[in-house]
């Protein structure tokens, strides 16, 4: 028995605010395509490895993105510090024309985000299908990291990771 449209646009809304209570950071991942470039905002980035280091993005089937990175085997991945809000949404948006004022063109064809806390320059190491998306494993072989905060994003809203120091937990003599 299957489910009428209108039950599975509810099921995949219901999913999504789920999976929206885990914060994350917020990342643009770009690529070149050809002549032109292709970048979008994501939030399933992590690490998978020290050795090698290896980190993961899932890029949406149908992404002009996806295309570039498998055209390519290469990407960059820029993770977003707080207050680059307007930079997210500039990559966010699917059908626009690639934002050049956020990034830097790199004469290896990588496209760092201007201002970006952190930035790793990746060759493809694996990429599989899964659901409707691709999961790509990079190969790192360039990155730097800065001290700015980064940005959050949680329920559909972007923030500031706030550190809070925990109480010293006195150790008992024993």
């Amino acid at each position: 028995m299957s489910r009428s449209p209108s039950a599975v646009d509810q099921q995949d809304r219901a999913f999504r605010d789920c999976m929206g209570t885990f914060p994350t950071g917020v990342t643009v991942v770009t690529a070149r395509h050809g002549d032109d470039a292709a970048g979008m905002t994501v939030n399933s980035f992590t690490s998978v490895s020290l050795d090698p280091m290896r980190v993961l993005v899932c890029l949406a089937h149908g992404s002009r993105t996806l295309a570039a990175v498998r055209d390519t085997e290469r990407l960059t991945i820029s993770v977003l510090a707080n207050g680059q809000e307007e930079t997210a949404l500039a990559f966010a948006r699917p059908h626009v024309p690639f934002p050049w004022e956020h990034v830097h063109q790199e004469r290896a064809g990588f496209l760092p985000v201007v201002g970006a806390v952190a930035v790793l320059r990746c060759d493809v190491d694996t990429r599989m299908e899964v659901g409707d998306h691709d999961v790509v494993v990079g190969a790192v072989h360039g990155f730097e990291a800065g001290d700015e905060e980064p940005l959050a994003f949680c329920r559909g809203t972007f923030g500031a990771f706030v550190s809070e120091q925990a109480p010293q937990v006195a150790r008992s003599a024993s």
